[in-house]
């Protein structure tokens, strides 16, 4: 979900049914055991960081999903012309060019509500890039807060919206 235009198979409604479609399959229990999805959880204001933004059309759309869009967007990618496009594509968002295996330097330990990452680990090095990809998710989240990683193939996106 990480290409300029979310990816270049589907259509923008086409790529807004993939992400709620992906982020409704998640769903977490709440203090009152409640079984809620990230989209019912992410409160007005919350921190939100998407490691691999891209172009933030993942962001975008996350943020329209909710009730409320209102959410404090912040992305990482390794380009700087995707992350020049994010800064045009969601101007009130905080977006870095940067590789998410390392420490995020401007970024405070237990800062963010949730912490996403879509079709980026596939790229990596190494396993161990990989582990410190999430050591690194893991630290920039809030306890409590929600680290969502998916894998979702090409050729699945493609099924899902021959489908929808």
């Amino acid at each position: 979900l990480h290409h300029v235009s979310g990816f270049e198979q589907v259509n923008a409604d086409g790529y807004k049914q993939i992400v709620q479609t992906i982020l409704s399959a998640a769903s977490f229990a709440t203090s009152s055991n409640e079984q809620k999805t990230i989209l019912e959880i992410l409160e007005p204001n919350a921190k939100v960081m998407e490691f691999g933004c891209g172009g933030g059309g993942f962001l975008k759309t996350l943020n329209e999903l909710t009730s409320h869009g209102q959410l404090d967007l912040h992305g990482i990618d390794y380009s700087s012309t995707l992350i020049d496009v994010a800064k045009q594509r969601v101007p009130d968002g905080t977006f870095s060019v940067g590789n998410i295996c390392e420490r995020q330097q401007d970024t405070t330990t237990a800062y963010f509500h949730a912490t996403f990452s879509f079709g980026v680990f596939f790229y990596l090095n190494s396993l161990d890039d990989a582990y410190k990809a999430i050591e690194e998710m893991v630290r920039i989240t809030k306890p409590g807060g929600q680290i969502i990683i998916a894998e979702v193939s090409d050729a699945a996106k493609k099924q899902l919206d021959t489908e929808m």
